[in-house]
């Protein structure tokens, strides 16, 4: 858990820093690719290289595994620090060269600690212990984009070197605290050859629990990708938020996901079972149809952008709500998913089972942002594309509850 969130804090410092200071240093007319060239430097490692990560976290010890990914995940640092004390052009190659590794290490090291907690947790504490790395993580990420950004913007200024020491400093300490944390984690030997051999089955031959595990967290990172995006969009575009009351909106979300998780795992009492996520998307649909249903008669005031404290007293705290609800939701979909994946797939394939999993998620991910952002090219606005992705909640848990009673699925 301290190894994971460490490793998200630090990649996530880097990320917003560098994102501000593409978006403010670039012209217009790139600036907008430049940050979405940031946000995939880290998921596109997940899409291509998870296989790989899976099969070589099932060949391998997962713990020595894990050091030797946090050992890179230093070098990376080191890259990026070098890139810190560069100037012009330099500065920006360096820190892509530097999030491109963070990204790979995440990539290799997704099978390994999800594929870590079976090997040393009985079934029962599955869920709890998802909740706490799916906690821990989000908290890391909000933590990380708020230092990041803010840390970014001390960067513009330029005159002093005291931004760039203070980030330097920040992603060394959380790279060697990743690092000692793997140190810590006791062995986890591969599994006999015999059980690790052949090809993992396809659609037709997939066993029911495993794929509706598959379907429920590609949905999770699905919908809470596209709700990041889109969440400073409306309150740019359709509140008249400034980056401050944007920043309070993404917060609010990302801070939902930890009560969410812990929601989750309480609810289960030890078992694993997919209620939770019918729940969530129900919910998370619902919330997402009330925002939708809140901003469809705004617009953005003329005039000066509106801080967070101008928007609360406009009377948009109940859309402040929804923000919250959607992430709860969202953590009450992904905590079962990763906890009835780790208990149905096989010893011996469950590392690459988690590997297919963060490859179908990214692909999600990359497909969902593309789809955004040519909707929104074509001039659509945020709001009824709330709405739309909002509709698939209620859709999917229907047809999950379904299929889940007529395969008679057991609890784990």
């Amino acid at each position: 858990m301290v190894c994971q969130a460490s490793a998200a804090l630090g990649e996530n410092l880097l990320k917003s820093a560098l994102a501000i200071i593409l978006l403010y240093t670039l012209p217009a007319a790139w600036a907008g690719a430049g940050v979405a060239i940031v946000g995939a430097t880290l998921v596109l490692p997940f899409l291509f290289g998870s296989t790989f990560a899976g099969r070589l976290a099932e060949r391998c010890d997962r713990a020595r595994l894990a050091r030797h990914i946090k050992t890179a995940e230093l070098g990376c640092t080191v890259v990026a620090m070098t890139g810190l004390c560069a100037r012009g052009h330099a500065v920006a190659a360096l820190l892509y060269l530097a999030l491109l590794g963070y990204g790979v290490c995440a990539a290799l090291f997704g099978p390994v600690k999800y594929a870590l907690l079976p090997d040393h947790l009985p079934k029962p504490r599955l869920p709890a212990a998802n909740a706490a790395i799916e906690t821990t993580t989000f908290l890391a990420i909000l933590a990380g984009t708020f230092a990041g950004g803010l840390n970014g913007s001390a960067l513009l200024d330029g005159r002093h070197d005291g931004p760039r020491l203070a980030l330097a400093a920040a992603l060394l300490a959380t790279a060697a605290i990743a690092l000692i944390a793997a140190m810590l984690i006791p062995p986890a030997p591969p599994r006999p050859a015999g059980e690790r051999d052949g090809a993992l089955p396809g659609w037709r031959g997939l066993d029911p629990a495993i794929a509706a595990a598959l379907v429920a967290g590609t949905w999770f990172w699905l919908a809470g990708s596209l709700a990041m995006a889109l969440l400073p969009v409306l309150v740019q575009q359709t509140l008249g938020g400034d980056s401050q009351a944007a920043a309070l909106a993404l917060g609010a979300f990302a801070l939902g996901i930890g009560p969410g998780a812990v929601l989750a795992a309480r609810w289960q009492h030890g078992r694993i079972s997919l209620a939770p996520a019918l729940a969530g998307s129900v919910g998370l649909g619902l919330a997402m149809l009330d925002l939708c249903r809140r901003a469809a008669h705004l617009s953005a005031p003329a005039g000066p952008a509106r801080d967070w404290q101008a928007l609360l007293a406009a009377g948009t705290a109940p859309m402040l709500a929804d923000a919250v609800a959607m992430a709860v939701c969202a953590g009450l979909i992904g905590v079962p998913a990763g906890a009835i994946l780790q208990a149905a797939s096989p010893p011996g394939q469950r590392a690459r089972w988690i590997a297919r999993a963060n490859t179908l998620s990214a692909a999600a991910m990359v497909a969902g942002a593309l789809a955004i952002a040519a909707l929104q090219r074509a001039g659509i606005a945020p709001t009824p594309l709330f709405g739309a992705l909002g509709a698939l909640g209620p859709v999917l848990a229907t047809l999950g509850a379904a299929w889940w009673r007529s395969r008679q699925l057991r609890l784990y």
